[in-house]
């Protein structure tokens, strides 16, 4: 996510333009315990990915697809919520590590989405990110940000600059405090959070990133910030699923990726998934039904898609770990 939360077939055109998305600051809620369906859920799905690596060290959208630097981020993110160390992992001990392949696809410039998907990969496996071949890529995503404290003017590329930037450890944390401040007030009169901003329609994915971005923002909350939150969770609440998982846009049907970001959000905002339910239904209930014997996570039920990115995703959500991740 992060200018491109777009999910599986119904938004890969616009997501595949951007994307992008922890201190991991509260435990992880969701609670994938040893030995639980959730966890064994995720071991799965951590196995698929990993198998799923090329011999350049990075991933494509299925195995044996050919590597991108989108596919291979986030594939970084879900694999380090599992524990595994992303910055050495390779195919064989003669391959190029994930890490290599990640240094090597440097976003482009005017790319400001892809910028911060590769600091959050990086970060999430211990790599510094001021000095990646020669590029100091904080100073670069600073540069991005507006005086009003936004990221292109919309909420997905702030919220997940505003994560990129908590990532990276920026001294004074004042730009992340002056980018929640902006996406505060960018909430939807609903609640909820859209791509561009107040007046898009709000959606799961937006809503989970935007509490994730306003939950690492360094300063003390603000009391727009703290109702911003309240009425984000209150709109995830709402926007709920009978199965318990959660759509992309109004009445297209839940999917693993938006479950998985209204999941993260929620333990961002300190509210246990378990006890956001219908019909008895959770989210990570939802979500371990997608988990195939393979491992791979379906998009949903009886629709695979860009299967690497859905598990990768997927398995923030079942490993409960909000962005970002370091």
């Amino acid at each position: 996510m992060s200018a491109a939360r777009p999910r599986g077939r119904r938004r890969v055109s616009r997501l595949l333009a951007l994307l992008g998305a922890a201190v991991l600051l509260l435990p992880a809620v969701a609670g994938a315990r040893a030995g639980s369906p959730v966890a064994a859920a995720a071991r799965r799905a951590a196995g698929y990915l990993r198998h799923a690596q090329n011999p350049d060290g990075g991933f494509g959208q299925a195995p044996g697809a050919r590597s991108s630097a989108l596919f291979s981020g986030w594939a970084a993110l879900g694999l380090a919520s599992e524990g595994v160390d992303v910055s050495g992992l390779r195919r064989r001990s003669s391959d190029p590590t994930l890490e290599q392949y990640l240094e090597r696809g440097l976003p482009a410039a005017g790319d400001s989405g892809s910028l911060e998907r590769t600091i959050l990969a990086l970060r999430a496996g211990g790599t510094a990110v001021t000095d990646v071949r020669g590029h100091d890529l904080v100073t670069e995503l600073a540069r991005r940000v507006s005086r009003r404290g936004a990221v292109g003017g919309l909420v997905n590329l702030t919220a997940f600059g505003t994560l990129a930037l908590c990532a990276a450890g920026d001294s004074t944390g004042a730009l992340e405090d002056r980018m929640a401040g902006w996406l505060a007030r960018e909430a939807d009169r609903d609640g909820g959070y859209g791509f561009a901003g107040r007046g898009s329609q709000s959606d799961a994915d937006d809503t989970g990133a935007v509490l994730q971005a306003l939950h690492c923002a360094p300063g003390p909350a603000t009391a727009a910030v703290t109702r911003a939150r309240r009425r984000a969770v209150t709109y995830l609440r709402h926007d709920q699923d009978r199965d318990g998982g959660f759509p992309a846009a109004p009445d297209a049907g839940s999917n693993a990726q938006s479950t998985a970001w209204a999941i993260q959000g929620l333990i961002a905002a300190g509210a246990a998934p378990s006890s956001v339910r219908r019909h008895g239904h959770t989210p990570l209930g939802y979500l371990v039904g997608l988990v195939s014997r393979s491992g791979a996570v379906r998009y949903a039920r009886g629709e695979t898609v860009t299967p690497v990115w859905v598990t990768a995703e997927a398995l923030l959500g079942l490993t409960g770990t909000p962005l970002p991740l370091h």
